[in-house]
């Protein structure tokens, strides 16, 4: 059955020669050379990606050196169409705000890839940039509203959960215009929105637009990078914006360990959909039980694929190969267990790999 990655990341350009701490780093969240070094290569995560990776090639038990020494003999796009075409990889959404001119545009990924690649445009990162060219709150939204209509777009993200966390407060348009002046007469440096006035404002009017436009909005929750204050990424957070904004459409992304969490809210309220993106590839141990309580919770109609997948084309391969490896077992399991039907499983899965995510996003209207 063909998968969509409902969320991913491009590649690094010179991915084929990523060295050994490179090749460690996208296996762990972590900013620590002394994780990367020492902890990582003993994971169970990154033994068990090693295993897999080796033994497509034909070796068993691989050290990290031969895995790379092979692999960079390859051809980046035989590479990433071998890789994506064994999952059964029709499409991703791709979040092009990670990465910088070092990673491969969205246009360039869907010829290497021979697949179409959709963009997810990152709210934080728009922001930022609109801000560095004016300091009118009112233009502002003007030229952000412009960039959500452009026909490449078929989602927005955001990252509050990096940027202050949860919840997302609710400031004036004097509040927001007033922090908006302050950071562009600070100049300088780089702007970054970080919770206060003008990043909330902003925020809900990118809500407002999304709804009245019919566009998702994908909301990071849970873990992730180590800036992050995982005591305040909890998706149960934002049970009042998810009430405020019932026209719009939200999916929450990676969740652990707040998987009950998302899963409840998926069951209660119509406008919320979730993954177990970043998961699918840094926790496969865990991912059944995860499986397990989103699916014993949340509805399959609510559920979508993901692996959040970044840098190097393995990542996006596991990611989808421990999710349908996992949701076949899991599904089967209830099955035996009387929960549904042989039938209903199968629906069930298609759900999740692929029409949740072709209903939600309108793909079908795009090829």
């Amino acid at each position: 059955m063909i998968v969509i990655d409902n969320h991913a990341h491009s590649l690094r350009r010179d991915f084929l020669l990523m060295d050994g701490l490179d090749f460690r780093r996208v296996f762990s969240e972590s900013s620590s050379l002394k994780v990367i070094e020492n902890d990582v290569p003993v994971s169970a995560a990154y033994r068990r990606a090693l295993r897999l990776l080796g033994a497509r090639l034909g070796v068993d038990e691989i050290e990290e050196e031969e895995y790379l020494r092979l692999r960079q003999s390859m051809e980046p796009a035989d590479f990433i169409k071998d890789l994506f075409d064994e999952v059964s990889l029709g499409a991703i959404l791709l979040d092009d705000g990670y990465g910088g001119p070092d990673f491969i545009s969205i246009d360039e990924l869907s010829l290497l890839s021979g697949r179409p690649i959709h963009r997810v445009l990152r709210l934080e990162t728009l922001m930022e940039s609109l801000i560095e060219k004016s300091n009118d709150l009112d233009r502002l939204i003007v030229s952000m509203f412009e960039s959500l209509s452009a026909p490449e777009v078929v989602a927005l993200k955001t990252i509050a959960a990096y940027r202050g966390g949860f919840p997302v407060g609710d400031p004036s348009h004097a509040q927001a215009a007033s922090e908006l002046r302050s950071l562009s007469d600070a100049g300088g440096g780089k702007i970054r929105m970080a919770g206060g006035p003008c990043h909330h404002y902003l925020l809900r009017r990118a809500l407002e637009q999304a709804g009245s436009m019919g566009m998702p909005v994908q909301v990071h929750c849970g873990f992730g990078d180590s800036d992050l204050d995982l005591s305040r990424c909890d998706p149960a957070l934002l049970t009042g914006l998810f009430r405020e904004f019932r026209k719009t459409d939200f999916v929450l992304l990676h969740c652990y360990p707040f998987v009950g969490q998302a899963a409840y809210l998926t069951s209660v309220y119509p406008n919320i959909y979730m993954d177990l993106s970043l998961a699918s590839f840094l926790l496969p141990g865990l991912l059944h039980r995860l499986f397990q309580e989103a699916l014993n919770v949340a509805p399959p109609t609510r559920l979508l694929a993901g692996s959040d997948g970044h840098t190097t084309p393995e990542t996006h391969y596991l990611g989808i190969l421990n999710t349908r490896d996992t949701l076949e077992r899991v599904l089967g399991e209830m099955v035996a267990e009387g929960i549904m039907s042989a039938s209903q499983a199968e629906e069930a899965t298609a759900s999740i790999l692929f029409d949740n995510a072709r209903r939600l996003y309108e793909l079908s209207a795009r090829g």
